[in-house]
């Protein structure tokens, strides 16, 4: 049987994996350090039917060093934090940092 491989959907910025985690039911971002000097923020989807995962993903330059990204519904501001926000319309993404993982990234 063969291996079902993931569809990787490199996007822009780093905001659009925020505005895209934020679609999710229980939403969340994946922070994994490729090498000494890469970081790919990732969110995964699953087409149901196929079981296939979809990775939306971005490179970007430095760590988040926060906890949680904060997304205003209404305004659509992102910032950071280490706290679950209490301000109304806006949503705590937590930041999972990966250590590893079976994805198939490239």
């Amino acid at each position: 049987m063969e291996k079902k491989k993931n569809i990787l959907i490199e996007i822009k910025s780093f905001d659009e994996i925020v505005i895209l985690a934020s679609s999710l039911p229980i939403p969340f971002i994946n922070i994994f350090k490729k090498g000494e000097s890469e970081n790919i923020a990732f969110v995964f989807f699953e087409i149901v039917p196929s079981n296939i995962p979809v990775i939306f993903y971005t490179k970007i330059i430095e760590p988040i060093k926060n906890k949680f990204v904060y997304f205003n519904r209404t305004t659509g501001k992102i910032s950071f934090g280490d706290n679950i926000s209490l301000e109304p319309n806006t949503l705590s993404i937590p930041i999972i940092n990966v250590i590893s993982h079976n994805l198939e990234m490239e």
